[in-house]
């Protein structure tokens, strides 16, 4: 699956790899037109290679719609081209440039005997966190083996589309402004914060114990 074994891998063989992936995602990108690449992994795929597919992804938008309508999403930092890419966590402070904040309900894909790790308020609380920082909450839904998804992952969908259909004013039409929001423990954090296994339980005792202090 992954070739030959590092130690039988020769400097050419490698280049021969990468060039092999150039091509297949510059023929992606243009045959069909693509507008939104995302790549996994941290830095660019290959180093310089990974650079030249999201130059070809741009420069085909250009010349098919006379501007760049194309987007490219990575975990590379400080790169004006790309949306960063934080998953399961979020920045610690307002961006100046636009980046995602990716999460799912337990993994990525869908495993039955696995619990929850975020509810509707989470999801929410990460939502409205995210926002506030100039960043896009990227929710992953899992899918069953039947294309469906499962009962209890789409009641929190269900909860959260009834809230921002309220408050998409708030979010879609919002801008940061020069302090960002309330996090899930409400108080400002000084590292990248990555909470995949955010406890919903806690979440909500810590809310529950701040309205039960005196003077709320």
């Amino acid at each position: 699956m992954y070739g030959l074994p590092p130690e039988q891998r020769t400097q050419e063989y490698e280049r021969k790899i990468k060039e092999n992936y150039l091509l297949r995602q510059q023929e992606l990108v243009t045959k069909y037109k693509v507008d939104l690449l995302w790549v996994d992994g941290y830095g660019f795929p290959y180093g310089n290679y990974g650079k030249e597919v999201f130059r070809t992804l741009f420069n085909n938008s250009l010349k098919q719609y006379g501007k760049i309508n194309a987007v490219g999403i990575a975990k590379v930092d400080n790169e004006s081209m790309l949306v960063r890419d934080i998953e399961a966590g979020v920045a610690d402070t307002i961006l100046p440039y636009p980046w995602d904040g990716i999460f799912t309900f337990t993994h990525w894909f869908y495993k039955e005997d696995d619990p929850l790790m975020h509810n509707a308020r989470t999801v929410i609380e990460l939502l409205s966190d995210i926002v506030s920082k100039n960043g896009n909450m990227l929710l992953n839904v899992e899918l069953k083996a039947d294309g469906t998804i499962a009962p209890e992952h789409k009641k929190i969908l269900d909860e959260v589309g009834q809230w921002v259909r309220i408050n998409s004013k708030a979010i879609y039409g919002s801008r940061p402004w020069t302090v960002y929001g309330d996090n899930l423990n409400s108080c400002l954090r000084n590292v990248e914060r990555h909470i995949v296994n955010a406890d919903a339980g806690q979440v909500l005792e810590e809310a529950r114990r701040r309205t039960s202090m005196p003077g709320r």
